[in-house]
């Protein structure tokens, strides 16, 4: 909310959110004045690439000590689809570090809402580096998380465990 606030006078950045959540009518209500926010029901799964491909930066806020317990599946779509992401989690996390190693985009602590408004602004204002975030993120999925991938992963594990 605090970033459509932030962002309520550009007219090139719109928040969509999607789903059906239960926090969905709180967060309607918090922001009905604000022009650059759109919800979305749930899309039926054949259109999650399109869903997927429509954001130019997908963000991935988690309230701080839930990144230790919960890796929302996602984070693995938007990779995939190589869209770059903002992530607000705690540092050393599974999704921290994911997105940091790869290039995928940016991470910040949660809860730090000023650090998540200035990766927010940076990201809105560099294409280029967002093109770039969108690349790795797509080159990270297609080389640790594709299906061969992951195989040859198995693979190497049950020959380590074999010797």
């Amino acid at each position: 909310v605090e970033a459509a606030q932030r962002f309520r006078d550009r007219d090139d950045v719109v928040f969509v959110i999607n789903g059906n959540g239960s926090r969905r009518k709180h967060f309607e209500a918090e922001t009905e004045d604000l022009p650059n926010v759109t919800f979305m029901d749930y899309q039926p799964r054949e259109r999650l690439n399109e869903v997927l491909a429509a954001g130019d930066i997908h963000l991935v806020p988690l309230q701080p000590e839930m990144g230790s317990i919960s890796v929302p599946s996602k984070i693995y779509s938007i990779l995939a689809a190589g869209r770059p992401v903002l992530a607000s989690v705690d540092p050393g996390t599974e999704i921290d570090l994911v997105v940091t190693r790869s290039g995928a985009g940016r991470s910040v602590r949660a809860g730090d809402s000023q650090a998540f408004l200035d990766a927010l602004s940076a990201l809105v204002d560099d294409p280029n580096g967002r093109a770039a975030a969108g690349f790795e993120a797509r080159r990270f999925a297609e080389a640790w998380l594709s299906a061969e991938a992951v195989a040859d992963s198995y693979n190497e594990l049950f020959s380590e465990l074999q010797s």
